[in-house]
């Protein structure tokens, strides 16, 4: 199974959530009980990515207890998690095309070990991977994009958000300026 993106975000007029994989339409709120559900029947794993939106608001009792889970869930799943405090300002998690890319728990350096995804579709892997990425870019032309990473080996000296394509970063500012979009760029959670 390839790594997904998960979107979680808890509705900021209700303690109702918002649950999207790979960015399918959010058409729907759903109970905290429910969140729990969906995401243990996902049965998520290293290599997938989370982005959890919570809203500046104070939230009820019963969100902080379904927050309390996903964080237990993540950490014992090896899940990357990227947070979002909303409302951030101009961005809409939901909106925002996610690539997302795995490599090697002690090495996130690697991009020869390295796979490239855009919404749980594999690009490819390598430097072809991190190439086809760029390509899509470009050619598409998004107005903005995540690029988010497999959670790592925080035990080591790496810095805050490691990535394959570190030594072509370069490369990858070129692109996203010809083609005017803007890099959404979150640290994940440690």
């Amino acid at each position: 199974m390839l790594p997904r993106v998960v979107r979680v975000t808890l509705d900021r007029n209700s303690a109702a959530w918002w649950l999207t994989v790979n960015g399918a339409s959010r058409d729907h709120t759903i109970s905290g009980s429910e969140l729990v559900q969906d995401l243990a029947h996902l049965r998520l794993r290293q290599g997938d990515v989370m982005l959890l939106g919570l809203p500046h608001a104070q939230e009820s009792s019963r969100a902080e207890k379904t927050t309390e889970w996903l964080w237990g869930l993540c950490r014992s799943n090896n899940i990357a998690v990227y947070f979002m405090r909303e409302p951030f300002p101009g961005v809409d998690m939901f909106s925002v095309q996610a690539y997302h890319w795995t490599a090697p728990y002690d090495n996130p350096f690697d991009l020869t070990k390295a796979s490239f995804f855009c919404e749980g579709r594999l690009i490819g892997r390598s430097t072809n991977g991190f190439e086809e990425m760029l390509h899509q870019i470009a050619r598409d032309h998004p107005k903005q994009i995540f690029i988010l990473g497999s959670l790592f080996d925080t035990s080591r000296s790496f810095p805050p958000d490691p990535a394959p394509y570190d030594d072509h970063r370069d490369r990858l500012d070129m692109v996203l300026k010809a083609a005017r979009t803007d890099f959404v760029e979150l640290c994940p959670m440690p």
